[in-house]
C-alpha cells in the first residue's frame, strides 16, 4: 500500500477537522477491540476496554501469551498404549503336538525376538512374523515331558528398549492329539525398558518468543510494542539483519530501526485518516490500548506468507559502498524510521497541519523536504536551495527532462518519483516520492509511516524518474 502525497497545499482546507474533535471522543479501534477481546486478548469485553489508557508491560505480556494460546494451542497427544507382548500360546494354555508359536508387540517396532523354553534359549527371529521355527514348523511339544513348562521371549525394539515375558503352559501329549491355539493373547511381562519417547519433530511448532514484563506497571512505547510483536512472530532475526546492514553501511540506525521496519512491512501500524492525525504517536511515546488492539488484530489474522516474504526480504537486504555525502543524507533519512505519516507533515516534533495538531511526522514529500531542505549539513553549499517547491508535483517538475534519472541509473540518495503511468507519467500525475537507498531498496513516508522497503511490486511499475540533488548542488 502507498499513500498519495501532498499535491497542492490548498487541499488542506478541505481536510480541516470539525471543531471539538478530540482523541478521547473517538473509539476509532472499535472493530479491532471487538476482534481481540473475542479472542481473549487484551481483555474479554469491549465495554471495559479503556482504549485511551496506556498499555503496560504486564498487559502486553498477557496479550502476547493469550495470542500464542489462540494461534498455537497445545496439541493433545493420545495417551500412550500400555506395552503389551502377545503370543499365540497364552499363559496357562494346555498344548500338545507341534504348536504354532508367534509373538508380537502391538504398536511397537520390533527388531528381533529371542525364544526360550524352560530357561534355555532356542532361537532368534529377526523378521516378521516373529514365530518360533527350528525346523518342525512350530514348537514341538513332543520333545517335552507332559506337565508344566516355562515359555519366555525377549522382544527387542527398533531404536532401543526391550520387554521380557515369562509364562507357564501345560504340555499334554497323553492322548496323541495335537492341542492347538487360537488368536494371539497378552502374556505377562516380567521386565521391560523403553527409552524416553522422542516427539515427532515433523510437526513440531517453532517456539515463539514471549514477552516478559520486567516492570509490570510501566507503560510500553510504540517501538517496544512493535519489537515485542516482531519477536513473537519469529522475525527478530529479520529485524537484526536490517539493523546490522544499516549499521555496516555507516548509517548509524537508532535502536529498534530494524524492528520498526519489519513491523511496518507487516502492516502492524495504522495510518490514521488525515483529519485524525492528532492520534498519531511517535516511536518513543506510550502506546495506547487502542493502538495495541489494532496491532494485535493484525497479528491474529496474519497470513504466514507475509512472514516468509519479510524474512526473505530482510535476508536479501544489502547496501552498496556509500560516498560521504550519500552517507550523510541517508543517515538523516534512516533516523526517522518509525515516525508516522502525517498529511502535510515536515517535522519530527509537534506541529499543526491544516488545523490538525500532530506530535510530529511526515507525508512523502515532507519527508524528502525534511532530509534535504530543513536539515543543515556542514559544507553543504546550496543543497538546501536545490528543492524549491514543497509538493511532489513541484519537486518532480523542477529538473529538465534531459537531466531526469532512469531506473537503471539510480544511485543512493536520489529523490524518486512515482506516477500511475510509470515512466510515461508527467508531473501532474506524479503522486509519490521517496529516497533511494541502493541495491533495490528505498526509504519513504507512506501508509506504513517512515520505513524502508524493497523496490518492487507497485513501486517498480509506478517509478517515473528520479533527480539527484547532490549533483545539482555540486556535491557528488
Amino acid at each position: 500500500m502507498r499513500r498519495a502525497c501532498l499535491l497542492l497545499i490548498a487541499l488542506g482546507t478541505v481536510l480541516a477537522p470539525t471543531s471539538g474533535a478530540l482523541a478521547g471522543e473517538r473509539n476509532w479501534a472499535a472493530p479491532e477491540i471487538k476482534a481481540v477481546t473475542n479472542a481473549g486478548v487484551l481483555g474479554n469485553s469491549p465495554a471495559t476496554f479503556r482504549p485511551d489508557a496506556a498499555l503496560t508491560q504486564q498487559e502486553l505480556a498477557d496479550a502476547i501469551g493469550a495470542t500464542n494460546a489462540v494461534q498455537h494451542p497445545p496439541v493433545s497427544q493420545p495417551a500412550p498404549q500400555p506395552l503389551q507382548i502377545v503370543s499365540t500360546i497364552g499363559d496357562g494354555a494346555t498344548i500338545g503336538g507341534v504348536v504354532q508359536w508367534e509373538v508380537d508387540a502391538p504398536g511397537e517396532s520390533v527388531d528381533h525376538v529371542d525364544f526360550a523354553v524352560d530357561g534355555v534359549g532356542l532361537m532368534t527371529q529377526h523378521t516378521a512374523p516373529f514365530d518360533f521355527d527350528v525346523g518342525a514348523g512350530g514348537l514341538d511339544t513332543r520333545t517335552l515331558a507332559d506337565g508344566p513348562h516355562q515359555l519366555a521371549v525377549n522382544v527387542a525394539f527398533v531404536g532401543g528398549g526391550y520387554a521380557i515375558a515369562v509364562w507357564t503352559v501345560t504340555v499334554d501329549n497323553s492322548s496323541g492329539d495335537t492341542v492347538d491355539v487360537g488368536d494371539p493373547v497378552a502374556v505377562p511381562i516380567a521386565k521391560s525398558w523403553l527409552p524416553a519417547s522422542t516427539a515427532d519433530t515433523s510437526s513440531t511448532l517453532i517456539p515463539h518468543t514471549l514477552y516478559r514484563a520486567l516492570s509490570p506497571t510501566k507503560a510500553v512505547t510504540i517501538k517496544q510494542l512493535d519489537a515485542a510483536l516482531v519477536g513473537y512472530l519469529d522475525l527478530g532475526s529479520a529485524a537484526r539483519e536490517i539493523q546490522m546492514t544499516l549499521k555496516n553501511a555507516g548509517l548509524n540506525p537508532p535502536p529498534n530501526t530494524g524492528s520498526e521496519a519489519v513491523a511496518r512491512m507487516l502492516g502492524l501500524r495504522l495510518n490514521h485518516p488525515a483529519t485524525e492525525d492528532d492520534l498519531e504517536l511517535l516511536p518513543g511515546q506510550p502506546a495506547t490500548r487502542a493502538e495495541a488492539a489494532w496491532s494485535f488484530a493484525q497479528v491474529l489474522s496474519i497470513d504466514p506468507s507475509q512472514l516468509t516474504a519479510v524474512q526473505r526480504a530482510a535476508a536479501s537486504f544489502t547496501l552498496p559502498q556509500l560516498t560521504p555525502w550519500q552517507t550523510q543524507i541517508l543517515t538523516t533519512a534512516v533516523s526517522y524510521v518509525g515516525y508516522p505519516y502525517v498529511w502535510g507533515g515536515t517535522s519530527p516534533t509537534r506541529e499543526v497541519d491544516f488545523g490538525v495538531p500532530a506530535v510530529g511526522g511526515f507525508d512523502c514529500s515532507g519527508f524528502v523536504w525534511r532530509v534535504y531542505k530543513l536539515t543543515p549539513y556542514p559544507d553543504e553549499k546550496n543543497l538546501a536551495d536545490v528543492l524549491r517547491g514543497r509538493t511532489t508535483f513541484q519537486m518532480s517538475g523542477e529538473v529538465p527532462r534531459s537531466k531526469l534519472i532512469t531506473f537503471s541509473k539510480l544511485q543512493p540518495a536520489d529523490v524518486m518519483f512515482f506516477g500511475a503511468k510509470g515512466p510515461r507519467s508527467n508531473p501532474n500525475i506524479v503522486d509519490h516520492t521517496a529516497l533511494y537507498l541502493g541495491n533495490g531498496w528505498f526509504i519513504q513516508s507512506s501508509d506504513e509511516g517512515v520505513t524502508l522497503l524493497p523496490f518492487d511490486s507497485w513501486y517498480r511499475h509506478g517509478f517515473a524518474w528520479a533527480r539527484r540533488p547532490l549533483r545539482e548542488a555540486g556535491l557528488e
